[in-house]
């Protein structure tokens, strides 16, 4: 049950509503309301198996937290328009909308209590997410103080005239990271070659508008990025055997 009420969440979210309907939710409250109709609507007719008064009230309410949740992202995108923010806020919107669909669905009973306590203590007993969780902050954070660390005199020279890569190659690279140390990790180390290649494509382009000068130190950039892909390489082997 709880899997088709996040289906129903992804659906209206993604599948059922258009650009139109994001700017409607941006400019007025009604657009809002349109939207949690919708998602009303949808998990209505995903659970029709279960149509009950109580499933009936457990909608009503996991509608009425989807419009508090879309209406504190609306209001933190206006706050925070630039950078990583709305990504942030993106992330945080629809993890919310997912832990109210478990939060609630264990409320109104269709989650014994029991197992729900030991889904949430999983990751505690068992070592090997721990390990996990701490290979993903090693090589993800820590991993990015690291390549700051070894290339950030050159990177002051080459983004001189260009301040505004710095913070984008930090959260290009971060992204990166992340990815080749879940492919690594569920062994798919072919797939790793494609990451590599998207990153070198777009750095091709990239090189091509800098002047001259600049190339050396834009090279030197790169091999940065070639040290983003073994960082994750070898986090990602380390929290595999571990």
């Amino acid at each position: 049950m709880v899997a088709r009420l996040i289906l129903a969440s992804l659906v209206a979210d993604f599948v059922l509503q258009p650009g139109s309907l994001v700017a409607w939710k941006k400019r007025s409250v009604w657009g809002l309301l349109v939207h949690t109709g919708v998602v009303f609507a949808v998990s209505l007719f995903i659970g029709v198996e279960l149509w009950s008064r109580r499933y009936a009230f457990l909608i009503l309410v996991l509608a009425g937290a989807h419009l508090i949740i879309d209406s504190a992202k609306i209001a933190a995108d206006r706050r925070w328009p630039d950078g990583v923010r709305p990504l942030a806020t993106f992330l945080s919107d629809q993890f919310l909308h997912a832990v109210s669909i478990v939060v609630l669905a264990a409320a109104f009973g269709y989650i014994p209590t029991d197992a729900l306590i030991s889904a949430l203590r999983l990751p505690f007993d068992d070592s090997r997410y721990l390990a996990l969780t701490s290979v993903y902050i090693a090589c993800v954070l820590g991993g990015s103080i690291a390549v700051r660390l070894v290339v950030q005199s050159f990177s002051a020279l080459a983004d001189a005239d260009r301040p505004g890569l710095l913070k984008a190659g930090a959260y290009i690279g971060i992204i990166e990271r992340l990815l080749i140390t879940s492919l690594v990790a569920v062994n798919q180390f072919g797939a790793v070659g494609f990451v590599l290649a998207a990153k070198s494509v777009a750095r091709y382009k990239e090189m091509e508008s800098v002047p001259k000068p600049h190339r050396d130190l834009d090279e030197f950039d790169h091999r940065g990025d070639r040290r983003h892909a073994g960082e994750g390489d070898v986090d990602a082997v380390t929290g595999r055997d571990l």
